[in-house]
């Protein structure tokens, strides 16, 4: 069972846990100063060893333009994210997200070094 919370909700993050959830992974986000007009149809391809989207957001979250997601930063995560950031703002986007699992420490700490914060956390448990 996978259960996503915002990570500003403590309430129901506290309820997940006293219910043997446990913190598995994170979406981090970062807002970005796109460098490429949003409807550029000359987006670049994602750089070797990156696989991310760049998309509408969601109609119930606006950051202000499109939204490059992280797929998979290949073998070393934690040196890509200065790559990945540069592709998504010159792809337009105006807010980068990188899902990172929770063991993958390096990853987390190069993203809190570069400006990323927690918007949602994805809580597990065994069924």
């Amino acid at each position: 069972m996978v259960v996503v919370v915002a990570q500003r909700d403590e309430p129901k993050r506290a309820l997940l846990r006293s219910a043997g959830y446990t913190l598995a992974a994170a979406w981090w986000v970062r807002p970005l100063a796109p460098i490429a007009a949003p409807t550029d149809s000359s987006a670049p391809e994602a750089p070797e060893g990156i696989e991310a989207v760049v998309a509408p957001a969601p109609p119930v979250y606006n950051p202000g333009g499109p939204v490059a997601l992280a797929l998979s930063l290949g073998d070393a995560p934690a040196a890509q994210v200065a790559r990945f950031d540069a592709w998504a703002a010159a792809s337009g986007a105006a807010l980068a997200v990188i899902p990172a699992r929770v063991a993958d420490v390096a990853l987390g700490e190069a993203l809190a070094r570069s400006g990323y914060a927690v918007a949602s956390e994805w809580y597990v448990r065994p069924q």
